[in-house]
């Protein structure tokens, strides 16, 4: 029989926290899972760590791989799914955690959800010594594809877990998105397909901001989901007789993203890159009037 979960990591050059992930998952209260970790071309001690880690815990239902050459964020995930049996995937990115208790709620909402083939919960978020709560909404299940293309990204990976045949009939994540859009452009597919999804409302694992994410790298992140979103709304034109309010939709939500990159550019004090995004953002949109209150903020230095 399979196991109700495989769970998948994908580690890269991870040797400073990936034990704190393994253990999180050795120490879930649900045991009925298989463990596929993927050591994606590291050149530190990360694949000696996980195979001691491997060797020391036998009695786990662990599948190691060792890849020599990196396969990228979705290549390794793909690599995970690919040789996964469980009946749902989950996802732990190397450097977040669980709480113990997470596969054993998420196995409570399958039974009584049965029907939903994605499910999410709620993550602390730790940046240095600083935690807050990050709180995922409900999507709309009458439309999540529109709900996800028009409301933006409310799921994480290391939260989400969602029943194989779904992400396998969208073929994973796609290899050619390299800019940390891969995820969302994932959920959008397999919306985009009919699923259901369920949103917990609690915390059951980490998610670990590591350093500086306000930088150009950010304005790079920002343009390919811009372009991935762009893709979308080219297939949502093609499908659906409301062009003109899909048109304004699209107008409006690209310029969001560029306001949303603009601000976070001027809290970090990078107030000439914030002008540059916040102009590209009107290009988009000049009746985005949040991007004319981002600019005068950003002038007045607030």
């Amino acid at each position: 029989m399979p196991h109700l979960f495989s769970v998948v990591t994908s580690a890269y050059n991870a040797q400073a926290f990936i034990l704190r992930a393994l253990e999180s998952v050795k120490n879930q209260t649900e045991k009925d899972y298989e463990y596929i970790i993927i050591d994606n071309g590291s050149e530190d001690d990360t694949f000696a760590i996980i195979k001691r880690f491997a060797e020391q815990n036998s009695q786990m239902d662990i599948k190691l791989y060792h890849f020599k050459e990196n396969l990228g964020i979705s290549g390794g995930r793909n690599a995970g799914i690919e040789r996964s049996k469980g009946k749902y995937i989950c996802f732990l990115d190397a450097d977040d955690y669980w709480y113990e208790n997470k596969l054993e709620e998420i196995k409570g909402a399958i039974q009584k959800n049965p029907d939903y083939s994605v499910f999410c919960h709620w993550e602390d978020h730790i940046r240095g010594d600083r935690t807050t709560l990050g709180k995922y909404r409900q999507i709309n299940n009458s439309a999540p594809y529109e709900d996800l293309l028009f409301n933006g990204n409310c799921l994480s990976t290391s939260a989400i877990v969602i029943k194989e045949e779904c992400i396998k009939a969208v073929k994973g994540f796609d290899l050619s998105l390299q800019a940390g859009e891969e995820d969302f452009d994932c959920w959008l597919r397999i919306a985009r397909n009919g699923a259901k999804f369920f949103m917990i409302e609690k915390p059951l694992g980490v998610w670990l901001i590591r350093g500086n994410s306000i930088s150009a790298k950010h304005i790079i992140h920002t343009d390919a989901v811009v372009a991935m979103l762009d893709t979308h709304f080219d297939y949502l034109l093609e499908t659906s007789p409301e062009k003109a309010e899909i048109m304004k939709k699209r107008k409006q939500i690209l310029a969001r993203n560029y306001c949303g990159c603009a601000r976070m550019l001027s809290l970090d004090k990078e107030r000439k890159l914030a002008k540059k995004v916040y102009v590209k953002s009107l290009k988009y949109d000049k009746a985005y009037w949040k991007s004319y209150v981002g600019l005068l903020l950003n002038l007045l230095h607030l």
